[in-house]
């Protein structure tokens, strides 16, 4: 996928020269499209590479999931209640500089919120994970907002990290993780997805430990292929009440040290729970 990887490339270029990627904007209808593009270029931007951001899901309550054995969706983690969070309160609620340490936080520069929501998965199982690298969850939010994360100083590197919130009425909130969860076991072994720029392959599906950290969490990586080249992305997922936040993290210097920073997850989840 030439455009994606065009995502991931330009994202990324964004990221390393301006230390602002992908990713910002709200999620209805058109707007959504664009804002969403910004997080897909940094989500989808790692595997979407030129082939053209599943995962152990727990309750805060749930034992804590080990590297070994990831956990499984936690049939006791707490069903969402309440009204979706406007645009101002999502807004107010996503990660600022100074919440997580080491690290910068902007809205993602507009230029690049385009083509979002594009990416679709070849096998209808696999939608979920396409949904994440595409940066619009599944099922579609009613409101989304994305965030930028940057090293501070002298430190960036080809680190990417883009965070993006979204606002669910209480019925849909509750499927999001448990569909990435399904989309993970079936698509194991990799997937295939297709784009207006084109096809992209990614050869691995992965549950990592979850996070300790909202009501419900999982994380995953993709591992996209870029001409015979490797290129992980993880994943962060974790809700909130009737708000799903997903963090995104790859290294195009580094591809192996991909990751999604550390406590960021935490940090984003201690917001959303004081906004609603």
């Amino acid at each position: 996928m030439q455009r994606h990887q065009g995502r991931i490339a330009a994202a990324c270029a964004v990221v390393a020269a301006v230390a602002t990627g992908c990713g910002g904007g709200e999620g209805d209808g058109a707007a959504d499209g664009r804002a969403t593009a910004t997080a897909t270029a940094t989500a989808s931007a790692s595997a979407s590479a030129r082939a053209q951001p599943s995962g152990s899901v727990a309750a805060p309550a749930a034992p804590t999931p080990s590297a070994s054995a990831p956990a499984a969706p936690s049939p006791s983690a707490s069903a969402p209640t309440g009204r979706p969070l406007t645009r101002a309160q999502l807004d107010a609620a996503a990660l600022a500089t100074g919440d997580v340490d080491g690290w910068t936080v902007a809205p993602p520069d507009p230029d690049l919120a385009d083509g979002a929501g594009e990416e679709r998965a070849d096998e209808p199982a696999c939608e979920p994970l396409a949904a994440l690298l595409s940066g619009v969850p599944t099922p579609k939010p009613r409101t989304l907002v994305y965030r930028q994360l940057a090293p501070a100083g002298d430190n960036a590197g080809g680190e990417v990290v883009t965070v993006y919130l979204a606002a669910y009425a209480p019925d849909a909130a509750a499927t999001v993780l448990g569909r990435i969860d399904k989309a993970l076991g079936e698509c194991a072994k990799g997937f295939t997805t297709t784009a207006p720029a084109g096809p992209s392959a990614y050869t691995a599906a992965e549950r990592l430990p979850a996070p300790r950290a909202g009501d419900q969490a999982i994380a995953l990586r993709l591992t996209g292929d870029l001409e015979g080249d490797a290129y992980p992305m993880v994943f962060e997922v974790v809700r909130n009440g009737t708000t799903v936040a997903v963090l995104y993290g790859m290294n195009l210097t580094e591809p192996a040290r991909s990751a999604v920073p550390e406590g960021a997850s935490a940090a984003q989840a201690e917001k959303l729970r004081r906004a609603g």
